[in-house]
Parts: structure tokens; C-alpha cells; sequence
């Protein structure tokens, strides 16, 4: 029964877009991604200096220029990470939770108003299989 349900699995993963295929790989490094109506977060495994590093290497990867890097009220226990592409505006708010999880919240904006949570939630996943 054990192999059989194995088997299900793996079909069913195989079946799965990439972009699921590294949320679902993503997920079981870290915690569970949430939505809100703006983005996602999850909480990462690593320090928040070591999800920073991560996050401007996926951003760098997906085309997205890092543009800044804010030191948040908490000083070395809160940062946000930021970037655009073209008319994209990104962000990647990150504060510590523990010696080695930080809490992650990913937003990803075009326009005013106009929030790409799909982008926010592959963002995240990037930097959940980094670290």
C-alpha cells in the first residue's frame, strides 16, 4: 500500500508546473507559503542576513534589478530587499524569528494598486529552496 501511495505521489508531482514543483519542494524546507491580498510569506530556515543574501540572488536571477537594501527599526533583525523589473516593483521584507528561521513577506507590484500575488509566491519559493 505504501509503494502504491508512493507511486500516486510521484505521478502527481510530476504532473505539477515547475513553479509548483519548487512551492511544493519549497514548503517542506520551510513552513507553509500564506496569502494575504498584497503577497506571500513563510517563515525560512536561515538568519535574516543569510535570507537577504538569498533573496538578492533570486531577484538577480529572475531578472529583477536589487535595487535597495533597508535596515528596518530593529537594525540587524529586520531588512527589506527591493527590486523592479520594468514597471514590476518587488519587495522582500524580512525579520528574524529565531537564531535560524526568519519570517518572510513577499510583495510584487505593477502600477498603484495592481498586486501579482502568483510572482510574489514564486519569488518566495525561489528563496525557500535556497535556503
Amino acid at each position: 500500500m505504501k509503494t502504491m501511495l508512493k507511486m500516486v505521489m510521484l505521478l502527481a508531482l510530476a504532473t505539477l508546473p515547475a513553479g509548483c514543483l519548487a512551492a511544493a519542494a519549497a514548503a517542506g524546507a520551510g513552513g507553509a507559503i500564506a496569502y494575504n491580498e498584497r503577497g506571500a510569506s513563510s517563515q525560512v530556515n536561515g538568519s535574516v542576513a543569510d535570507v537577504a543574501a538569498d533573496a538578492r540572488a533570486v531577484l538577480t536571477a529572475m531578472g529583477i534589478t536589487p535595487d535597495g537594501e533597508d535596515a528596518g527599526d530593529r537594525g540587524e533583525n529586520d531588512v527589506t530587499v527591493s527590486g523592479t523589473r520594468g514597471e514590476m516593483r518587488v519587495r522582500v521584507e524580512i525579520e528574524r524569528q529565531s537564531a535560524t528561521t526568519s519570517e518572510v513577506m513577499v510583495t510584487a507590484r505593477e502600477g498603484t494598486l495592481e498586486y501579482d500575488r502568483d510572482m510574489a509566491r514564486d519569488i518566495l519559493s525561489r528563496i525557500m529552496a535556497r535556503s
